[in-house]
């Protein structure tokens, strides 16, 4: 995910988040590593994550900090997995589109695969709050930026493309322009969210760090 906001005289916003993993479900293990990048009004910072998950026990590491253990309840792994599965699932995206809005869907060549590209309008009010959720979730304080303004996402854009074969999710992306107010001051930005799903099926070693 990237996101940069600027006024006339300067950028105020820079801002990306990378994360790679992968995923076993039917082994119940991932790994999970990530980095976030922040320029925030002329100051940088950064930091990198990284979770696995192996036999009901959740490890994460920040930083410098080592690893930190934590043996999940039944409850608590039964939400990682759904969360998981949803995550592969396209039909998790839809409650941000209205019913009618979808284009006709295209077969198109993405990564070396054939996919069908469905190019989607979601409704304004509800992609606002995505992606307003997401970049809280980057750590970016509404206290700082006004992000907590609605409507500040406009022009919104997003595609998806389905394995025609497997039908599996492989991939999104969602746009949008952003214009907001900053101590009288207009600021306009834009963000961009991606992500690929590939390698279904292959087997993985995942195992728990030392």
């Amino acid at each position: 995910m990237g996101i940069a906001v600027s006024s006339m005289k300067s950028n105020l916003l820079d801002m990306s988040l990378d994360a790679k993993g992968a995923v076993d479900l039917k082994g119940e293990k991932l790994e999970m590593d990530s980095s976030i990048s922040i320029g925030l009004r002329g100051k940088d910072t950064s930091y990198r994550s990284k979770i696995y998950m192996v036999d009901s026990v959740l490890y994460t590491s920040d930083k410098d900090a080592g690893w930190k253990t934590k043996t999940l309840s039944g409850e608590e792994i039964d939400a990682v997995w759904g969360k998981q599965l949803d995550m592969l699932s396209a039909s998790r995206y839809l409650d941000i589109f209205p019913t009618s809005d979808a284009d006709t869907p295209q077969l198109v060549e993405k990564d070396g695969v054939t996919c069908y590209l469905i190019e989607m309008t979601p409704d304004p009010e509800v992609f606002n709050e995505r992606l307003l959720g997401l970049i809280s979730q980057g750590g970016v304080s509404t206290q700082v930026l006004p992000f907590d303004t609605p409507d500040i996402f406009n022009n919104a854009r997003v595609r998806f493309w389905i394995d025609a074969d497997t039908y599996h999710l492989t991939g999104y992306e969602m746009t949008a322009d952003l214009t907001l107010e900053d101590n009288g001051s207009v600021l306009n930005g834009n963000i961009e969210n991606t992500g690929r799903f590939y390698d279904f099926d292959t087997e993985l070693a995942i195992e728990a760090p030392n």
